[in-house]
């Protein structure tokens, strides 16, 4: 009874229906989040769990998808692990009868599996433990984090195209200098576009959004040395945004990293060996 059992859950015509389930609640989901972004956009701050007993349970007509995208996700993790599993438990007694080179080859694709079970474990981590917070700044601000830890940012540095550019005057890079400070001892960092600060297991990301309040000339980014060769004649005033740095936490993250490269060394490694092996038999 359990060998029927098991060997119902992994067969690979389960995988097939599973991954096809996947795909509809995946499908289903783009369509919701789609036409109702205002019950979604929050969604990505705090541990989904939180986020879905605030505030995705009071729309359950529209995010109703959700639980069953995890629990879709959840019965193909079983099923892989027993297709793992059982092509493994082939393999093993054959090892003594197979050359340690072609042994290795053959348990690739079960260690690639293995793999992929981890990184969809990661991806759980990283839905259920993470968080994500978004904090208006300015010179002088002070940001708290876990653990007694303050970020103070001292100084933020925009640096402008050129007059001569089609962007002229328009931010081409941000900067934002602040202090890390832990148990009295500071630390200077700082974080721009597309380069983040990592500071105790936390990602520090910058992100800004345009406000209508006072600008700066463009006189003043020329005395500044932003880039930009302004007209002082005209003196256009450039809107001065407002700057956020994104706080993001995910403990799955470099797990997944790590094993996609795994994947990649391992599937390169296997593709090499078994086309080398087709020429020498051709």
């Amino acid at each position: 009874m359990m060998k029927r059992i098991f060997d119902f859950i992994a067969d690979i015509k389960l995988t097939f229906y599973l991954l096809m389930a996947v795909a509809a609640v995946m499908f289903a989901g783009s369509i919701y989040t789609g036409a109702y972004p205002d019950i979604f956009k929050t969604i990505n701050g705090p541990a989904i769990q939180d986020w879905f007993l605030n505030d995705g349970i009071h729309n359950m007509s529209r995010t109703w998808w959700l639980p069953f995208l995890f629990m879709v996700f959840s019965l193909l993790w079983i099923n892989l692990a027993a297709c793992t599993v059982k092509r493994i438990s082939v393999l093993w007694p054959r090892r003594k009868n197979l050359q340690r080179k072609q042994f290795v080859l053959f348990l690739v694709p079960s260690y690639v599996h293995l793999l992929f079970l981890v990184i969809l474990a990661a991806h759980f981590m990283t839905f259920t433990l993470s968080e994500q917070r978004t904090i208006p700044v300015d010179e002088g601000t002070s940001v708290k984090l876990a653990d007694g830890i303050e970020l103070r940012v001292q100084e933020i540095h925009h640096e402008y195209f050129p007059a001569e550019s089609i962007y002229k005057y328009r931010i081409k890079q941000s900067t934002v200098m602040f202090d890390y400070i832990e148990n009295g001892r500071n630390t200077s960092c700082r974080a721009g576009f597309v380069d983040p600060a990592y500071i105790d297991g936390s990602y520090i990301l910058i992100d800004m959004r345009k406000k209508n309040t006072t600008g700066v000339t463009a006189a003043k980014i020329d005395q500044a040395g932003g880039g930009a060769k302004a007209p002082h004649a005209e003196n256009p005033v450039i809107e001065k945004p407002q700057m956020y740095i994104v706080v993001t936490r995910d403990p799955g993250l470099l797990i997944l990293v790590v094993c996609f490269i795994q994947i990649i060394i391992a599937m390169g490694w296997y593709y090499s060996q078994v086309n080398r092996t087709d020429e020498v038999k051709g």
